[in-house]
């Protein structure tokens, strides 16, 4: 093989091994983070509300609901989060939640017990990138 033929070759493998390592960006998913829940204790039949940051390096945010969680880790109920203000890459979001006398989710029909409740809630940004 000549020595034009042999750089022509080199410098095609130096091209071809570059670009296999380069790759586009991954947007990040949205990231969520608690601003306030409005009671620290509460009855079945009685609300609260609770309102989060959403924070996206892109278009945020899908439709999505805040669950509620009894102490064993079933949901007992959800609600749709509602933008309250902000924009696609900085937004604050909120949800009214009636606590249930009864399960309306996993457990559908069981009376909720004493305990520790938990609200999470999770989204997809305009790529389809999920929140943690």
């Amino acid at each position: 093989m000549s020595l034009s033929a042999k750089s022509i070759l080199s410098i095609a493998l130096s091209v071809l091994l570059a670009t296999s390592f380069i790759s586009p960006a991954v947007a990040a998913g949205p990231q969520i983070s608690v601003v306030s829940i409005s009671k620290s204790s509460l009855s079945p039949g009685e609300s609260l509300r609770v309102e989060y940051r959403i924070t996206d390096d892109g278009q945020c945010c899908n439709p999505h609901d805040v669950y509620m969680y009894d102490p064993a880790g079933a949901w007992v109920t959800r609600v749709q989060g509602t933008r309250i203000s902000g924009t696609d890459q900085d937004s604050r979001w909120g949800a009214d939640i009636n606590v249930p006398v009864n399960s309306v989710g996993q457990n559908q029909g069981s009376a909720l017990t004493a305990g520790t409740y938990t609200f999470r809630t999770q989204t997809t940004d305009a790529q389809n990138n999920y929140s943690d």
